[in-house]
């Protein structure tokens, strides 16, 4: 279960981190510009990566991905990642949304490509009263997201939870890139374009491999 959760939504952040690089180059878009390969990595990565009984997923040498389903560790890594400028959020479930619906699983990317996992499953409301609560209502950490909308009325309505300093990159290339479109861009489209014109398809192509990798492991 943790190799297939991992390794299935890991895919998710770090697209968000290729888009997000791109909109950080954009001089004249209105909002606070971080480049990704400026930020810096947790100081407390490698002890909690290696903590005792957290399973550790390398998703094809790009990064590691953390299962965290014990409070103790939320409280721990959520901390740490208090520290971080930027991070990408990613929030999974059954029927996404307010009640009935349920969050499953949360994943945060940071810089360096580590990928930590929250089991919402297992924790419940523990988890965000471990921090992850504070985290995302952080104005310090900027919260990088593609179509946040059944993320945050899940968090709000459902954990209590309203995420401050997010910034909606589905919301961003539609007004930057597709004005006139009455539709938003999903996550591929919008990956498939910007790595298309930058000549980086291999990334686009890394990204749907592990998602097919992550649903191959499913029983």
């Amino acid at each position: 279960v943790a190799r297939s959760a991992a390794g299935l939504e890991v895919a998710v952040p770090q697209g968000l981190r290729l888009l997000w690089s791109a909109f950080a180059a954009r001089p004249h878009l209105p909002i606070n510009k971080h480049r990704l390969s400026s930020l810096r990595p947790l100081t407390t990565e490698a002890s909690l990566v290696r903590s005792p009984g957290m399973p550790v997923v390398d998703v094809d040498g790009r990064g590691e991905v953390v299962l965290v389903n014990e409070t103790g560790a939320c409280r721990r890594i959520a901390t740490a990642l208090l520290e971080e400028p930027e991070v990408a959020v990613d929030l999974e479930g059954v029927n996404l949304g307010r009640a009935p619906g349920r969050a499953c699983i949360l994943t945060v990317c940071v810089s360096n490509g580590t990928t930590y996992a929250f089991d919402i499953t297992v924790m419940q409301q523990r988890a965000f009263d471990a921090g992850l609560h504070q985290l995302l209502r952080s104005r310090r950490v900027r919260k990088v997201l593609f179509d946040a909308r059944k993320d945050a009325d899940a968090l709000l309505h459902n954990h209590g939870t309203q995420m401050r300093e997010a910034y909606d990159l589905q919301v961003l290339y539609h007004a930057l890139f597709q004005p006139r479109s009455p539709r938003l861009p999903s996550l591929k489209n919008a990956l498939s374009d910007y790595l298309r014109i930058a000549g980086k398809s291999s990334d686009l192509d890394q990204v749907e491999q592990t998602k097919r990798n992550g649903l191959a492991m499913f029983l």
